[in-house]
């Protein structure tokens, strides 16, 4: 029996609402058999692959997957798990649970990219489970199974599982809290709540630790339903021991970085809370209308194709079971007629009590929040496919015969493998991952890195003007990158000025690649033409309009200091740094 008139279906109209008894060989919190763990393991095996095949052969891009990846090289380079680094120096604007995740997947897969996007194969793989598990406590096996499948084949989904950001990650730990707060309340003694409950706190520590206050839009939802059905819980989620591991695991690392780091509080404050969420300083789609062209294509196109069907599914949802039903020309007014076929049949879950009710504001709270954010990236509404995957399977109940037996499994008929288009679908998602590697971008890191790896020593130093950003050279490389500024004022992330590293150059001779902006005007750049430039100092056209310069390794007597004053035009062995206001097309390359 499936979820029909989105009602929960094990043998009761609502059983999230009724405390039931089971048979011993059945966990009621896990929704599953203690001897039926195959089937699964087995969705969660086929999600791993899916998520893995191809998950390296992508470089990296800037400038997201390579500060990740760099920041967790650099803390297993040196051996500092506890302070985020980046160009070896403290970084504390994540937490540091996805650079724990990513140097582990380095650790076991290797420094490159099938280690660093590892992590978030697994955590796909995970969610895909859980999702499944959830189904499971709000409908049956068949329907919960098939909601994982939903979540698997989406492609929004897929397509976050090989981008390493922090948004996957922090997605597993919000499902897995989720699930577990629901096993709590479905739990039929206090003590077993108590121990959900407290998994439920350790999986929102988890999700703190990965991505700091972006946890609470979803953590509200529980807390909202909590508060309207608190007479049904047989133990409050609100326990000590959940709230003091909370505190330990989830904040203990900022209290820590917060006393031994002075100003580390005020970046955690200025970047997670007001940057985000009050103010336009991260310049992420701060317009009022950004919600339309940002996030409303995503939660059209992003479900495909599952989304598809959702029309179908409207259209044959009844206007209501309690009397509510409208009298409407639905030839006449399609709109109107499945607007209130909506409207009505939510708010009727809603009064009813029913599962309903906690993924609606699983959904919609979070959803109103990333709205009214200041700060809004795509990725940011990845923890709505959860429940849309959910509410899909309920609608399943709705679609056509035909429709129905494309997409849903029959009687006894596993959703794992197939149906047939399903399969297909998921052979498409994978075959469009690997074709999309083949595709040149310009942010791909590695390919950066191959243009200026010929010129790579262990004695080169690689310098890049401060306004670059090259974790990405920095991590294929394995090279520190030095930053330079015209002065020590002009960028906040400066290694050294122009000048005094044109001194040392002088001194010791030592070979160095000059990374610079094409239309930056103050910059080391070589004169005359990059095919025959006298010296061994040669010129190279980079991706994202920068330039290599290579100047190798020069007796330092060839050089006086006043050859390299910061005015002089004349240059040095045809390498010049001009202050003056040079146009692109003027400067020599």
């Amino acid at each position: 029996m499936g979820c029909t008139r989105f009602e929960l279906c094990q043998a009761h109209k609502d059983p999230m609402n009724t405390m039931h008894t089971t048979s011993p060989s059945t966990n009621p919190c896990l929704g599953i058999s203690r001897r039926r763990w195959t089937i699964p393991l087995l969705l969660f095996l086929v999600a791993l692959a899916a998520g893995s095949i191809f998950q390296g052969s992508r470089g990296l891009y800037d400038r997201d997957e390579t500060r990740y990846a760099e920041c967790a090289r650099e803390m297993l380079e040196t051996r500092n798990f506890l302070v985020p680094q980046r160009d070896f120096r403290p970084h504390l604007t994540k937490p540091p649970m996805t650079y724990w995740a990513i140097a582990a997947g380095m650790k076991i897969f290797g420094k490159n990219e099938w280690g660093v996007r590892s992590p978030n194969a697994l955590a796909f793989a995970l969610t895909v489970l859980l999702v499944a598990l959830i189904g499971r406590l709000l409908c049956d096996k068949d329907q919960g199974l098939m909601a994982g499948v939903v979540y698997m084949s989406m492609i929004f989904p897929f397509a976050a599982s090989s981008i390493v950001t922090t948004d996957t990650l922090l997605v597993l730990w919000e499902v897995a809290a989720i699930w577990a707060f629901l096993a709590g309340y479905k739990s039929n003694t206090p003590s077993q709540a108590t121990r959900w409950f407290v998994l439920m706190y350790i999986f929102w520590a988890l999700g703190f630790l990965t991505k700091g206050v972006a946890i609470l839009p979803v953590a509200s939802a529980p807390v909202i339903f909590w508060l309207l059905n608190r007479r049904k819980f047989v133990k409050s989620p609100l326990t000590y021991t959940g709230m003091l591991l909370f505190t330990l695991l989830g904040m203990g690392w900022y209290i820590v970085l917060a006393l031994s780091h002075p100003g580390a509080f005020s970046v955690f404050v200025n970047e997670q809370i007001i940057g985000r969420l009050f103010s336009n300083s991260l310049h992420r789609n701060s317009a009022w209308y950004a919600p339309f062209y940002l996030y409303l294509p995503i939660l059209l196109l992003g479900p495909l194709p599952w989304s598809l069907l959702w029309p179908a599914m409207i259209k044959n949802i009844p206007p209501g079971h309690n009397g509510n039903r409208r009298n409407i020309d639905t030839r006449r007014n399609h709109a109107v007629a499945a607007i209130r076929r909506i409207h009505a049949t939510i708010i009727e879950a809603l009064r009813n009590k029913s599962g309903l009710q906690l993924i609606a504001l699983w959904w919609a709270i979070p959803l109103i929040i990333f709205c009214l954010a200041r700060s809004r990236l795509p990725l940011y509404i990845l923890p709505l496919f959860a429940p849309m995957a959910l509410v899909t399977v309920m609608g399943l109940e709705y679609l056509p015969g035909r429709i129905k037996g494309l997409c849903k499994p029959t009687h006894g008929y596993t959703p794992l493998i197939a149906p047939c288009p399903i399969f297909l679908w998921m052979v498409f998602l994978i075959v469009l991952k690997g074709a999309s590697a083949t595709v040149t971008m310009p942010q791909n890191a590695r390919t950066l890195y191959e243009k200026v790896a010929s010129h790579l020593t262990k004695s080169t130093l690689i310098l890049a003007d401060c306004d670059l950003n090259l974790d990405g050279l920095a991590f294929y490389s394995g090279k520190n990158i030095e930053y330079l500024a015209k002065d020590d004022t002009s960028c906040q992330r400066t290694d050294d000025t122009w000048a005094n590293e044109m001194a040392e150059m002088a001194k010791d001779g030592t070979p160095r690649i000059f990374i610079i902006p094409l239309d930056e005007p103050y910059a080391l750049s070589p004169k005359g033409s990059s095919k025959g430039i006298p010296g061994g100092i040669t010129g190279t056209n980079l991706p994202n309009d920068m330039y290599m310069v290579y100047v190798p390794a020069l007796a330092p007597k060839r050089v006086t200091d006043n050859d390299l004053a910061m005015d002089n035009i004349r240059g040095w062995n045809s390498i010049m740094v001009s202050g003056e206001q040079v146009s692109k097309q003027h400067m020599r390359y």
